[in-house]
């Protein structure tokens, strides 16, 4: 894999090749950090507001830190270009509750993206082929999260990917939306094909949680939301005693019990149980962040279909591995 570096004003200067530690990000942190040795400190292009970036890839970012190290290399980290989308937020008209939008997906997308990045980022003019009807995003929801969600309804995934500009000139991140690829038939993570995989299992998750939304004391809005025996997320309880586990969100600034469930069943499946797949590599397919893959463990016999939630890219003396996470809620 080529990676290719910036100046501060998006000029590619040069292609990157004494880093060590090179550890990126995507669907987790959203970032990326990696060592470059004194000897070839560059001020010009190991700055702030350098970018790095794989040609057709979503592997890149802005650099927005430094760091001396003991051994005397310099240390650059840095967002991700989703990392750049969770920096932004999704805010309802002026006068609205929310903020609801309908149309063709990338034009809904570059409506949201706006001049936020000024030329940096792009969204591709094409039809995607996906309609929004009414998508109603939840209150001050970040610019990555609400797009993800609302992709995720029509089983679709956002596409990142950096284009180069003319030679030495300024190239510009593509957005668009896809359609996920469910590869769960033909591509199963497992020790069969010897790679590295660790299934984790969390059974000790909320399956009760207490919203609170606006209001003091006894006139608080308060509604209760229940993990129940099919997994889904209601108002029945069905685990008492023992089994049930108990959790309070503060949502002060949900002012309808419509924002407060919505927000709530969200945070809910969040500290469910759950359960996750860890894998070193995908059998020499690369998979994107939203795309469903099967996962199998021999040892314990858990077996899975998970989408991708993440993947961490990793360059370590010249050697690339990918690892990616999947994970599911009960």
């Amino acid at each position: 894999m080529v990676m290719i570096i910036t100046n501060a004003i998006g000029e590619e200067q040069a292609i990157l090749e004494k880093m060590d530690n090179f550890d990126l990000d995507l669907g987790g942190t959203n970032d990326f950090v990696f060592d470059v040795p004194l000897s070839a400190y560059d001020p010009i292009i190991h700055n702030k507001g350098c970018q790095i970036f794989a040609p057709g890839t979503e592997y890149g970012g802005i650099i927005s830190g430094r760091e001396i190290m003991r051994d005397g290399s310099i240390r650059l980290s840095g967002h991700a270009w989703r990392g750049r989308l969770a920096r932004k937020v999704i805010e309802p008209p002026a006068g609205q509750d929310y903020r609801v939008v309908s149309g063709e997906a990338n034009a809904v997308i570059r409506s949201l993206i706006g001049e936020q990045f000024g030329r940096l980022f792009v969204v591709d003019g094409d039809d995607s082929g996906i309609t929004i009807n009414r998508h109603q995003f939840p209150r001050y929801v970040t610019l990555l999260e609400g797009i993800e969600e609302m992709l995720k309804k029509k089983s679709a995934r956002l596409k990142i990917y950096y284009v180069q500009g003319p030679s030495n000139g300024v190239g510009a991140v593509h957005l668009c939306a896809v359609p996920a690829t469910d590869y769960s038939a033909e591509i199963e993570f497992s020790e069969d094909y010897r790679l590295q995989i660790s299934v984790k299992e969390e059974w000790g998750g909320i399956n009760h949680l207490i919203c609170l939304g606006k209001g003091d004391l006894k006139e608080r809005l308060v509604r209760h939301l229940y993990v129940q025996k099919d997994g889904t997320i209601g108002t029945r309880k069905d685990f008492t005693g023992l089994a049930e586990m108990t959790a309070v969100y503060d949502y002060k600034s949900a002012d309808d019990e419509e924002s407060l469930i919505e927000e709530g069943t969200k945070r809910l499946k969040e500290l469910a149980d759950y359960r996750q797949c860890e894998v070193s590599a995908a059998n020499g397919t690369e998979l994107e962040i939203g795309d469903v893959v099967g996962g199998r463990e021999r040892i314990t016999g858990t077996v899975m279909k998970v989408p991708v939630a993440g993947k961490i890219l990793r360059i370590q003396k010249g050697k690339e591995t990918i690892e990616y996470k999947a994970k599911e809620a009960d």
